[in-house]
């Protein structure tokens, strides 16, 4: 095979390759890194605005995580957050509630377009579930929301 043959096809393999990556490659339109300090169960986020501009799922990843109460803490198994979605004149309504590890994703799916927040429903620490009126805190060294 000519040197020419060869750059040409090695270059449509790149492209190709290329091309291909960018087609799996899920497209995220927005993004809000954060994290949480002391919130109590019912504390909501900040808002975002989702434009469903595109397929991208709704997600929340919160790492390093911890609940606190009379200043001792604990490293909750599970986490429960509720999203949430503006829909006036009602104010904010449930989306769905999402349970999970610390370091896996809380993930509603596409919700469509909107303006959302989440919020803290409580925590599971040594088989309890630890809710609404329990005195314990979330913590968390980064909280991450992707849309």
């Amino acid at each position: 095979m000519s040197r020419k043959v060869l750059k040409v096809a090695m270059g449509l393999t790149v492209v190709a390759a290329l091309t291909l990556g960018v087609t799996t490659v899920a497209f995220a339109e927005g993004q809000r890194l954060s994290y949480i300090s002391a919130w109590p169960t019912g504390h909501r986020s900040g808002t975002w605005a989702d434009s469903d501009g595109d397929s991208a799922h709704t997600r929340v990843l919160l790492t390093g995580v911890t609940i606190s109460a009379d200043n001792i803490t604990y490293t909750p198994s599970s986490v429960q957050l509720q999203l949430l979605k503006n829909n006036p004149p009602f104010g904010y309504q449930a989306v769905s509630n999402k349970t999970a590890a610390p370091g896996s994703y809380q993930d509603w799916g596409n919700p469509g377009s909107g303006t959302f927040v989440f919020q803290y429903n409580g925590s599971t620490y040594a088989g309890g579930f630890y809710g609404s009126g329990s005195g314990f805190d979330l913590n968390a060294t980064h909280a991450n929301i992707y849309w």
